[in-house]
């Protein structure tokens, strides 16, 4: 119980650190985003028009992809300001106007058809997916940080707690997901941003089939390591860590007085 209460409350503190760390680079990411992938940001915030000054945050909306419009926003009134600028002024730009500087930017280049809109609802759902569960991550750990305390050894006696635990094994692994998705469709339609396009980039050997098969392949090798460690992790937990099988046996020196019995 001890040696399980330790590396528990060890793996509580590292995932509030490191919760709060990646709170902090997902910040100074921002910052670069909003100069380099305007499109991006105003993808991840559901902005189609410009924002007045101060910006309002938005929680929820309804996105409209065809016609470029959305609907029903829920919002916090000069938020947005502080997260994109760390100030309470400024506002943002919005989809569509930055879908014209693009064009101005680079129609010549790659024509005046290119459509620079990114996916918004994959973007704006998945930011906040992401950063929700950068949010609880934060939250259970802190919780069980309190109900984990030695003068108060009471973490146990909340079933609800571990079952919350248990589940949160596999909050990363979502949060982690959301974020590629933020990176691979926010840099749409480019493969190097502004010099290289997706369309470019297609490969005219790779077929369709092989690409579903390595795919298989990669999802079965993953699916059998995960079932590997859930079987490992079960093991450990039910026996402990210093279990031995019985019939386990001592290595012993063949020319050592004990390999030849009494």
């Amino acid at each position: 119980n001890h040696f399980f209460k330790t590396s528990l409350r060890f793996g509580l503190w590292a995932s509030l650190i490191f919760a709060i760390l990646s709170a902090g680079a997902g910040d100074l990411q921002t910052q670069q985003i909003i100069k380099d992938q305007p499109m991006k940001f105003a993808a991840t915030e559901g902005i189609y028009k410009d924002t007045k000054d101060p910006a309002p945050w938005t929680v929820v909306e309804m996105i409209n992809a065809k016609d470029h419009k959305a609907s029903g926003q829920i919002e916090v009134p000069g938020v947005l300001s502080i997260l994109a600028y760390h100030k309470l002024s400024g506002s943002v730009k919005g989809m569509d106007t930055i879908n014209k500087e693009l064009h101005a930017k680079y129609d010549k280049q790659f024509g005046k058809d290119m459509n620079y809109y990114v996916p918004p609802k994959t973007l704006f759902w998945s930011f906040r997916v992401m950063t929700g569960i950068d949010a609880l991550i934060m939250l259970v750990a802190l919780v069980g940080l309190i109900f984990s305390r030695k003068k108060k050894d009471t973490i146990e006696n909340h079933k609800w707690m571990l079952v919350v635990l248990g589940l949160c094994i596999w909050v990363p692994f979502i949060g982690n997901s959301a974020g590629w998705f933020i990176t691979e469709f926010g840099r749409y339609p480019w493969i190097v941003y502004g010099l290289f396009t997706i369309a470019q980039a297609v490969s005219p050997t790779s077929t369709v089939a092989s690409l579903l098969f390595s795919n298989i392949v990669y999802f079965l090798l993953f699916l059998f390591l995960g079932g590997v460690m859930v079987w490992y992790c079960r093991q450990t937990l039910h026996h402990g860590p210093y279990y031995e099988e019985a019939d386990s046996k001592q290595n012993v020196d063949p020319f050592a007085k004990e390999a030849f019995g009494k």
